[in-house]
């Protein structure tokens, strides 16, 4: 080997159970793992590299490693100490990309309060994606929503009880648009905001909400939702509420 350089080998077992996940990992998908098989059964077995460090920890390379568990093939592997959870998202976003939901139980796993409890409001709110969710109970987060997420950042400035009223609120306006174009992310985050503001009635933007939800479509940034809505809460009011 030349100078400073260490030889990496290739190593090839079928002990699965050698093999360990690394916190933080995202959980396996069977839809990767039936690809896979798949993909084995027609083009034959290649030796593509798992990656591990040197505790054993799957780097990139874990949905592989159980479908060739599940057809009893070899594993071929190479060990690159020092690697940790951060190679091991930047290996798995350049082959099958990483969604919201798998930054969030990643980040959860490890710990991080706002992801637990995003986790367990994207569970209590299947009707809404996380990105939806994350708006609604943060109305500072704008368009860098999936951004934060992604890098662990994201923070939710509600909670609990208010957190559950604030999803159901907005639950009830969404059930009514059924025919909503447009940035969903950008609305939830204009209504987490404006029914905050102390010359809003949230009662009243609901109202009509649910009444003029015609007014408000086709929205694609911020500014222009927030104009929509102000105008459909301000329908037949006499004292108009700027929300600008």
């Amino acid at each position: 080997a030349s100078m400073g350089m260490t030889k990496i080998i290739t190593y090839k077992t079928q002990n699965y159970s050698a093999f360990k996940k690394i916190i933080g990992n995202r959980e396996l998908s069977e839809r990767n793992i039936k690809n896979i098989i798949k993909n084995i059964k027609e083009n034959g077995l290649k030796p593509t590299i798992v990656i591990v460090n040197e505790k054993m920890e799957v780097i990139d390379g874990q949905h592989r490693i159980e479908a060739l568990k599940r057809l009893n093939l070899p594993v071929f592997y190479q060990i690159h100490p020092g690697l940790t959870l951060e190679d091991c998202v930047a290996m798995n976003t350049s082959g099958v990309n990483w969604k919201a939901e798998d930054y969030i139980d990643s980040y959860a796993e490890m710990g991080n309060e706002h992801y637990v409890n995003l986790k367990w409001y994207v569970r209590m709110f299947p009707e809404f994606t996380a990105t939806n969710i994350a708006a609604i109970l943060n109305s500072k987060t704008t368009a860098r929503i999936g951004v934060n997420i992604k890098h662990g950042t994201l923070t939710l400035q509600y909670t609990g009880d208010e957190a559950l009223e604030r999803l159901q609120y907005m639950l009830d306006i969404f059930k009514a648009m059924p025919t909503f174009t447009g940035r969903k992310e950008c609305l939830f985050t204009v209504l987490s905001r404006v029914m905050d503001l102390p010359s809003v009635d949230s009662i009243r933007l609901k109202e009509q909400m649910l009444k003029y939800v015609d007014l408000v479509t086709n929205v694609l940034d911020i500014k222009t939702c927030l104009l929509k809505v102000e105008e459909a809460y301000n329908y037949r009011k006499a004292t108009k509420v700027r929300f600008i």
